[in-house]
């Protein structure tokens, strides 16, 4: 830029803030600034009189910690579908899930022909129903579960007895329901008549037979226990409807979004800091969550490595969190990058202080004093970048000590 250029856009500036243009007869323009009236020659003249000293800054030693931020979505490949468990079937007669809900342990999602169907947090499904005396890892599986909901189980583990129906009864019970029973025949011993005193003469009386008894137990119902390896799960879309017929893992209960793996964009001169197995922290409703970069992905870039992205200023990127997490369809998380880091102090300076030249050399302008004609441009290769300061490395490490005044915001040449 010349300086008469440089003038014309401080003029530029000065009329916009206290100028009112008006247009003579003749053509020629004037301008009114305050109670004068200057011609445009005069007040370029007059501006060209102004001087400003560039901004110095000093060299510092510094170390850097190259962290930024980036917004990223969920993969579209992360939705899954919430199926019933085998032997959970019949005609649907309510559905209590809305879209946006969640299945929590504990909860009833639907009833199917009157019978609460009740989600519990468990390895692998009910696949039988648990009666009284029954011992096995699915009687384990249960009394774990019904701890985990905060009731007391007193029988030992892997034996369906009384505390455990007992515990299952409360559940059922707190839920709106009367626990599914088994009633049960015992049979009954044969009551014997007492013996006679003394020896006698007449035989001894025979037993008398006694009716067999029954008991009533809790049973645990394969097809109204629905067994879920991960709890609580959200609810997108719901699937099923009143009067569909459940017909166990063939039935679709609902939709959601459980992902390891985010998408989002850089800016291309960001990239170069993201590499493979780059750590980075997910903000989560305020958790922060561990991941890393599995590729700053060129997929959607040219063979030439060019971006075919619109803007060609933004790279793609995909992070895998490191482990499973439920997270909402259509939302975007904060994705913060632990980048590059010095190894220790570095010399460094102001961002701006950095100027490049046309073949793409970096340079910073020292300032001397006295006549500005007597700065000297010092080349320096740029390294980590971090709250507006960057390392440089110097030519000549002598010409750049610490300490050393730079303009910052000059020009390139």
């Amino acid at each position: 830029m010349s300086s008469e250029e440089k003038v014309r856009r401080r003029v530029g500036l000065v009329v916009a803030l206290t100028a009112v243009v008006s247009t003579v007869s003749t053509g020629g323009t004037i301008l009114i600034l305050g109670d004068r009236v200057t011609s445009q020659a005069e007040a370029i003249a007059n501006a060209q009189a102004v001087t400003s000293e560039p901004v110095v800054v000093a060299v510092e030693e510094r170390e850097l910690n190259e962290t930024f931020s980036f917004r990223a979505n969920v993969d579209d490949a992360a939705q899954a579908s919430l199926r019933l468990t085998p032997g959970i079937e019949g005609v649907i007669t309510r559905v209590r899930l809305k879209a946006g809900g969640t299945v929590r342990a504990g909860g009833v999602p639907l009833e199917v022909e009157g019978r609460p169907v009740i989600a519990l947090p468990g390895r692998f499904r009910a696949y039988r129903d648990i009666v009284d005396g029954d011992t096995g890892p699915d009687v384990e599986q249960l009394q774990d579960a019904l701890r985990e909901l905060g009731y007391r189980v007193r029988d030992a583990d892997g034996v369906y007895g009384k505390g455990t129906q007992t515990a299952l009864g409360k559940l059922y019970r707190h839920v709106g329901w009367e626990p599914p029973y088994q009633v049960q025949e015992q049979p009954a011993e044969p009551e014997q008549n007492p013996a006679p005193l003394e020896a006698s003469a007449t035989p001894a009386a025979s037993a008398t037979p006694k009716k067999p008894s029954t008991v009533r137990t809790i049973a645990a119902r394969a097809d109204e226990l629905f067994i879920l390896a991960s709890l609580p799960r959200p609810v997108d879309r719901v699937d099923v409807r009143i009067g569909q017929t459940a017909a166990g893992a063939d039935t679709v209960l609902s939709r959601y979004t459980a992902a390891t793996r985010l998408r989002g964009t850089v800016a291309a001169n960001r990239s170069e800091a993201l590499e493979e197995g780059t750590r980075v922290t997910v903000d989560v409703d305020g958790t922060e969550v561990g991941g890393e970069i599995t590729t700053a992905d060129r997929a959607e870039a040219g063979n030439d490595g060019s971006q075919s992205n619109a803007s060609g200023d933004e790279v793609p990127v995909a992070v895998v969190l490191d482990k499973r997490r439920t997270l909402g369809a259509g939302r975007s998380y904060k994705v913060t990058v632990e980048g590059r880091h010095t190894d220790g102090e570095v010399l460094v300076v102001p961002v701006m202080a950095v100027n490049e030249r046309v073949d793409g050399t970096a340079f910073v302008t020292v300032r001397k004093a006295g006549d500005p004609a007597t700065n000297t441009d010092v080349e320096v290769i740029a390294g980590v970048q971090s709250d507006g300061w960057v390392e440089v490395a110097p030519d000549d490490p002598a010409a750049l000590p610490a300490g050393t005044p730079v303009i910052v915001g000059g020009e390139t040449p």
